[in-house]
C-alpha cells in the first residue's frame, strides 16, 4: 500500500500472464475495512511477475484526480479475474464481482470492463468465487464457498470417494461453518445452476472443533507434470470465548491439497503449507496462499499475502489505534519461493530406508528425479518388473550412487542412462535412500 486509495488494506487479488505482460487486479481499501473504508479494484502490470507498477489509468476519479490505477468506479468487493483462453477476443478476460449475488464483466485488455447485467449465482457467502478453463475437462470450473449451518448439514452432496489407500476424500464428519463447493458449467455467461454444486472439501473429523475451510486459496493446473491439481486451502480454527474479538476471530493460514481430477482432494500432514510468521513479522496473524505461480528456472514463485493480526484482531484496536497509520498499509502481496515439484516428499532418514512403486508403464529413454540428498545421505534406484524381481543391469548393486541436491538427476547404473528397452511394459522402481529427500521423478527422452 502506497497510494491514498489502497492506504488501508490489500485484500482478494487475481493475477494473470498475457504475452510477456504480467497482470495484476487487486482489491484495496482507501480507510478502515471496519469503519469509513470504500473497496476499490486497482490494476498493476509487471515484466517479470516480481517487480510491479502501478500504472496511471486515467479511468476514475479520486479526490479530484484521475491519475491513479483503479479500474472502476463504484465499490468492488471479492472480485476475481482470468484470462478465458475459450472466450471471444472482446470477451477474453472475465471477472466475477459481488459481495452477494454475482454478475460477471468481460474486457478485451484486462483494463476496459463491461458488466453484463445477468445474475449468475445468488448465494451471499462473502468470499471470493473463483473460476478457470479447464484445459482438461474443456469446461469452467468454479469455486465457491458452501456453508454447513450445522455440523454434517450439507447444503450440497459431498464428491462420490474414489478408491484408493488411502482413501482421497472420504470424511466420516463435517465440521460447520464454512467449506468448498465446487462446479463445472459450459457457459460461464448464463446462471450458475445451483443443483450441481457439489462439496469438495469441508473441515471434518481430522480436525480441531470449531475449525473450518475458510476459502480454497487457489488451484494451480500444474504445467509440469499430467492431470495435476494443487489448491492451498485457508484453513481457519476460531478463537473461544475470551481468546480474541466477540465476532468471528481465529488463526488462519494455508494449507497444501492435491488432486488428480480437481473433484476429490488430499489434505496430506495438514501441516501449514505456508506458515504464520512470528511477532512482528507482516505475516504473524495469517498467511494465504493462491495458486498463482511464476516460473523462474529450478524454482517456482507462489503469490501470497500476510497480515499481522487474526482474521478479527484489528477490530480489537482502540479507535485511536484503528486511524493511527502506522497500523495500515500492513497487508501485502508477496511471493514464497518453493524448489520446482517441491510441495511434497518421501523422506529418508539417516538409518535409512525405501520405497517401492506401482506397477507403471513409462515411455521414454531417460529416469530423472527430483531429489535432495544430505552430504552423509545417498540414494540408489533399481528397475524391477511387475512381480518385483531386479533387471539385470538396474539393480541397487548397479546403480550409481547419487549424492545430489538436483530437480533433474539422471540415474545411470554403471554409467549407462538408458532404460529404453524397458519402456511400454510394466515395471517398478524401488528408491533406496539414506537422510534425503525426494521430490519426484519422471521419465524423460533426454
Amino acid at each position: 500500500s502506497d497510494k491514498p486509495w489502497d492506504a488501508f488494506r490489500l485484500i482478494y487479488f487475481s493475477l494473470a500472464k498475457d504475452g510477456d505482460v504480467f497482470k495484476m487486479w487487486y482489491q484495496a481499501f482507501d480507510d478502515d475495512q471496519w469503519g469509513d473504508g470504500t473497496s476499490r479494484m486497482c490494476y498493476a502490470v509487471s515484466e517479470n511477475g516480481l517487480h510491479w507498477e502501478k500504472p496511471n489509468l486515467g479511468l476514475v476519479e479520486y479526490k479530484g484526480s484521475k491519475e491513479n490505477n483503479i479500474l472502476l468506479d463504484e465499490p468492488s468487493k471479492l472480485s476475481y479475474v482470468f484470462i478465458d483462453p475459450h472466450g471471444m477476443p472482446q470477451q477474453r478476460y472475465k471477472m466475477l464481482t459481488g459481495i452477494g449475488t454475482t454478475r460477471i464483466r468481460t474486457s478485451p485488455d484486462g483494463v476496459h470492463w463491461t458488466l453484463h447485467p445477468q445474475v449468475v449465482w445468488k448465494p451471499t457467502w462473502d468470499t471470493q468465487k473463483q473460476a478457470w478453463w479447464d484445459t482438461r475437462i474443456k469446461k469452467y470450473v468454479i469455486q465457491t464457498r458452501v456453508q454447513l449451518e450445522r455440523e454434517n448439514e450439507l447444503p450440497f452432496p459431498f464428491v462420490k470417494p474414489i478408491e484408493s489407500d488411502p482413501p482421497v476424500v472420504a470424511p466420516k464428519l463435517h465440521r460447520p461453518i464454512r467449506a468448498l463447493g465446487r462446479l463445472e458449467v459450459d457457459d460461464i455467461m448464463k446462471p450458475w445452476p445451483t443443483a450441481n454444486v457439489r462439496t469438495i472439501m469441508t473441515a471434518d473429523e481430522y480436525d480441531p472443533p470449531g475449525s473450518d475451510i475458510y476459502h480454497p486459496g487457489g488451484v494451480y493446473q500444474y504445467p509440469y507434470a499430467s492431470d495435476a491439481y494443487f489448491m492451498f486451502p485457508l484453513t481457519y480454527q476460531h478463537f473461544q470465548t475470551g481468546e480474541g474479538h466477540p465476532h468471528n476471530d481465529g488463526v488462519n493460514d494455508a494449507q497444501f491439497s492435491a488432486s488428480r481430477d480437481g473433484i476429490h482432494w488430499m489434505r496430506y500432514d495438514r501441516q501449514p503449507f505456508i506458515p504464520r510468521g512470528l511477532p512482528g513479522d507482516p505475516d504473524h496473524g495469517d498467511t494465504f496462499g493462491t495458486g498463482f505461480f511464476v516460473r523462474q528456472g529450478n524454482y517456482l514463485y507462489q503469490y501470497y499475502t500476510g497480515w499481522p493480526w487474526t482474521h478479527g484482531g484489528f477490530r480489537l484496536l482502540s479507535p485511536a489505534e484503528r486511524q493511527n497509520r502506522k497500523n495500515w498499509g500492513r497487508q501485502f502481496v508477496g511471493v514464497v519461493v518453493h524448489r520446482l515439484d517441491g510441495f511434497v516428499s518421501a523422506d529418508a532418514p539417516q538409518e535409512g530406508g525405501y520405497l517401492v512403486t506401482p506397477p507403471l508403464v513409462f515411455k521414454g529413454h531417460c529416469l530423472e528425479l527430483n531429489i535432495n540428498v544430505s552430504a552423509l545421505g545417498g540414494a540408489f534406484v533399481e528397475i524391477q518388473n511387475d512381480a518385483g524381481q531386479a533387471i539385470p543391469g538396474y539393480t541397487i548393486a548397479d546403480c550409481d550412487r547419487i549424492l545430489m541436491n538436483d530437480v533433474a538427476h539422471i540415474v545411470r547404473w554403471r554409467g549407462n542412462a538408458d532404460v529404453s528397452r524397458l519402456a511400454g511394459q510394466p515395471v517398478r522402481l524401488k528408491i533406496a535412500m539414506r537422510s534425503a529427500k525426494l521430490y519426484a521423478f519422471q521419465f524423460v527422452n533426454d
